[in-house]
């Protein structure tokens, strides 16, 4: 009886959970940028970690940074990541209006 109650409650609260989610990070650094574009932050760790190393290939100050991580272990891949200013853009398309 206590398993068939707990399965129901279960199911309920399934049922009650939203279809879709999002999940977002902020990180504000209060510090001068030393480096700008050409810059590299190489890693080497433990062995979730392993190898890797980031380089800066654009720097716009207050607005984008553009970066290319690249991983050597455990898995060889690069990418493209883009820091960019989520308020500067809002302003910029609330004045178009």
């Amino acid at each position: 009886m206590l398993v068939t109650l707990l399965v129901i409650a279960f199911v309920i609260i399934v049922l009650f959970q939203p279809a879709r989610f999002e999940l977002s990070r902020n990180a504000e650094i209060s510090a001068p940028m030393s480096a700008g574009t050409g810059a590299i932050y190489r890693w080497s760790g433990k062995p979730r970690v392993r190898e890797g190393r980031m380089i800066i290939t654009e720097s716009v100050p207050g607005e984008l940074i553009r970066l290319q991580p690249e991983f050597f272990e455990p898995a060889a891949a690069t990418n493209i990541a883009e820091l960019i200013n989520m308020d500067k853009m809002i302003g910029e398309q609330s004045k178009r209006v």
